[in-house]
């Protein structure tokens, strides 16, 4: 009887990312040899891991272990998903491996091939959020129509932030300009 040869299929890694802000890990484990004894493993367990493109170390923590139920020989398994939230921007690339657990070089099938249960997604680019910044604007403003030289008079008014970038934290002045006519 063939054993199973389990391998990473479909790892996908989002086109891009922003600090702060999770991203989805995906991939798919193909069974390329023969059916699973799944009395004997029913399960079995994946792991993802986020690698610095530069430096090709692992980003600490981001390793994920996924369990996955047994594959019956040429199938694939459904997707197995993760998330991971950057800290840093850069460059990163996801590292599947099928039937691994915390020891790396190992797993709980046995496999004809345990050479090919890992493979890398392509690289994408994690970058610092955008900066919004807050758009002011006078609304409601009322007056009187007309006004005696010498004499106060009083205004009111509200200023709106129409940004989407949330409330302003900061201290303004506003000003009453005076126009011979209106």
């Amino acid at each position: 009887m063939q054993e199973p040869d389990l391998l990473p299929t479909e790892i996908l890694a989002p086109s891009a990312g922003t600090v702060g802000q999770p991203v989805t890990l995906s991939a798919k484990v193909r069974n390329a040899g023969g059916s699973m004894n799944s009395a004997v493993n029913p399960t079995f367990t994946n792991y993802f891991r986020v690698r610095n493109a530069a430096t090709d170390a692992t980003v600490s923590g981001s390793e994920q272990y996924k369990v996955a139920n047994s594959i019956a020989a040429g199938a694939t398994s459904p997707a197995i998903t993760g998330s991971w939230t950057p800290q840093v921007t850069g460059t990163y690339y996801i590292r599947f491996c099928a039937d691994r657990n915390n020891n790396p070089d190992t797993g709980s099938v046995d496999e004809s091939n345990e050479g090919n249960n890992c493979a890398n997604s392509a690289t994408f680019t994690v970058g610092t959020p955008p900066v919004i910044l807050p758009d002011l604007t006078a609304v409601n403003v009322a007056g009187p129509s007309s006004a005696i030289v010498g004499q106060a008079i009083s205004y009111s008014g509200q200023v709106r932030n129409s940004s989407t970038g949330g409330p302003v934290n900061q201290t303004f002045t506003s000003y009453l300009r005076v126009r011979d006519t209106l």
